[in-house]
């Protein structure tokens, strides 16, 4: 297991764990994620985490990526479900070490061209349809 050094360490371990808990413990407040307040951001992505849990994941694998398109080479991760290849695509911001924003993306790619994604799960799909 990797060492968690930094906040985004630790997101992307909880993430992994679907633990929506220990993000929230770990996030900032008074920070706005995906434009949202933080506390809706948590809503959502538990949200996201009880579908992957009902498609039978209990664990989100990590692989990182940066975005080809609006967000050009900003560093992110796909989190894939360990029983399905269900998917959600995040770009983490990050300025003196602190996570300042996350949010989806659109225009991911992985480093690894090999891994399988199919059947997104979006975090919002409202925003998402009012990005196009």
């Amino acid at each position: 297991m990797k060492r968690i050094i930094t906040q985004e360490d630790a997101i992307v371990h909880f993430i992994h764990k679907m633990d929506t808990e220990m993000i929230d413990a770990i996030l900032d407040n008074g920070i706005t994620y995906y434009g949202l307040k933080k506390e809706i951001f948590i809503d959502k992505l538990q949200i996201v985490f009880d579908t992957f849990f009902s498609k039978g994941n209990n664990l989100l694998n990590s692989f990182e990526g940066v975005c080809t398109n609006c967000s050009k080479g900003c560093k992110g991760f796909s989190f894939i479900g360990n029983k399905t290849n269900n998917y959600m695509d995040l770009l983490f911001e990050i300025k003196d070490g602190k996570i300042t924003n996350i949010y989806e993306c659109g225009s991911f790619k992985l480093n690894d061209e090999k891994i399988k994604k199919e059947g997104r799960i979006y975090l919002d799909e409202i925003i998402i349809d009012l990005s196009l």
